[in-house]
């Protein structure tokens, strides 16, 4: 059976064609497969700062109302009082 020569073009093309699309989903694959790992990574990092903003908000809260918890604060966090060291509110 010969096959003409048009056949043989198309077939060319069809095969070149198909080519491109299997490369374009093995790509898009990847892609999206990195991507949904960037997605993880940035919920993750967002669960982590919500957390970080509650615990602020609790702590200025106590400030607010607990003379003691700025004294501990300061003395925890920030080193600049000893544990000697008070602090005299009037």
């Amino acid at each position: 059976m010969k096959i003409g020569t048009s056949t043989a073009i198309i077939i060319s093309l069809t095969a070149v064609i198909a080519s491109i699309i299997g490369y374009d989903a093995l790509v898009t694959y990847r892609d999206i497969k990195e991507n949904k790992k960037i997605i993880g990574n940035l919920n993750k990092t967002r669960e982590e700062m919500e957390k970080e903003i509650k615990e602020t908000r609790i702590k200025i809260r106590k400030i607010q109302t607990d003379p003691r918890a700025a004294e501990a604060i300061l003395r925890q966090k920030f080193q600049m009082l000893k544990k000697d060291q008070f602090i005299v509110n009037d």
